[in-house]
């Protein structure tokens, strides 16, 4: 059974608890299991997540050409 996504962004809220300031972006990642963050200059995409079949550990490609707001929002999504 595949996890909501509603659920996950609600569980990685209550650990978090109210803050200040800009959310951890890299750090949720690696707890995730997120176990590489690329910035490479691709074209026709913003990112991408490839993940192994079981979904146990999982890379993020963003594209370096886009500017640093854009990129921050395709990793955190």
């Amino acid at each position: 059974m595949e996890p909501k996504p509603e659920k996950l962004a609600a569980a990685i809220h209550r650990q978090l608890g109210e803050r200040d300031g800009p959310v951890p972006v890299h750090a949720i990642a690696r707890v995730l299991d997120i176990v590489e963050i690329r910035q490479e200059p691709i074209a026709n995409l913003e990112g991408a997540l490839i993940t192994t079949p079981e979904r146990d550990i999982g890379h993020i490609l963003v594209n370096a050409n886009s500017s640093w707001q854009r990129r921050r929002y395709s990793l955190s999504h």
